[in-house]
């Protein structure tokens, strides 16, 4: 068998179709395991601070904050930690949107686990699938509603950080994803202060993101009148795309798939969403 693809199906036909149908809960090993996964992301999210490297010169703006060496390594440490929330924050974006399916937001159409939801992207002859477009809004609106959250966790001494509101640009490319976070900071201590902008100093991320997307779309656009799917065109998408996949039996005749990277430097590792096919009668799983 060729690497690439965990096949779990219901039904395979001799032209290398597979038909993804199901009537109760599988709970496999697989299913459990990411849910897991999930869980530790998400906790990690809400204590960690990261890394991030933005190309302003914080060299000059220590000079000009003050002439005093012990000040000026002080106020480095500020801006450093202030870089690290950016590319931390960008980082976690890309994590919830791969286990919620490109979205921060719920959609219309998705199933609830409390922790996180996963969206529907096929609902019985639906198309619910988002649009790069809006799946890049969503990774900004993550970025602009959780980066305070960052610099007020930051120990920053006696200086203090200024920000207004946030303003996160995102371009899915090949492999990569850039993030460009338009807002003024400022930085405080005593009477002095500084301001600097963000704008126009991209946070470009390694990121499959936009290969699983053209998985996920091959998958939920190109059923046939049967619901069936080509599992070799499947199979050979994602190793053109050093990418892996799992289709694992869910509830309601639905399936969930899992769209894995075999890069562990690429955000996210896990792509997740819900096909949900009409009910059909007993089958036996078959798995290859």
């Amino acid at each position: 068998m060729k690497k690439g693809v965990n096949r779990r199906m219901n039904k395979i036909n001799s032209r290398s179709c597979f038909a993804i149908k199901a009537n109760r809960l599988l709970k496999s090993k697989r299913s459990q395991a990411t849910i897991f996964i999930i869980i530790a992301v998400l906790l990690v999210g809400t204590a960690a601070i990261a890394f991030f490297v933005i190309k302003n010169n914080s060299s000059d703006l220590s000079s000009e904050f003050s002439t005093d060496p012990d000040v000026q390594a002080k106020f480095n440490q500020v801006k450093t930690n202030i870089d690290d929330c950016m590319k931390f924050t960008s980082q976690e974006a890309l994590d919830v949107i791969g286990f919620q399916g490109g979205y921060y937001k719920k959609p219309l159409e998705y199933y609830d686990l409390s922790w996180i939801f996963i969206p529907y992207y096929y609902k019985q002859g639906k198309l619910l699938m988002p649009t790069n477009s809006e799946i890049q809004k969503q990774l900004g609106l993550f970025v602009d509603e959780n980066i305070k959250y960052c610099f007020d966790s930051l120990d920053t001494g006696d200086f203090k950080i200024f920000y207004s509101s946030f303003k996160t640009n995102v371009k899915i490319n090949a492999e990569e994803v850039v993030f460009n976070i338009d807002a003024p900071i400022v930085i405080k201590r005593q009477d002095k202060s500084i301001k600097f902008e963000l704008s126009g100093q991209p946070i470009t991320l390694n990121s499959r993101l936009k290969e699983m997307l053209e998985v996920a779309k091959f998958i939920t656009e190109n059923h046939g009148a049967d619901e069936t799917v080509c599992l070799s065109c499947i199979e050979n998408m994602v190793i053109e795309r050093d990418l892996s996949i799992d289709m694992i039996d869910w509830q309601d005749s639905s399936t969930l798939f899992v769209i894995s990277t075999n890069n562990t430097g690429s955000n996210p590792p896990d792509f997740e969403f819900l096909n949900k096919y009409k009910p059909v009668g007993n089958i036996n799983d078959i798995t290859i």
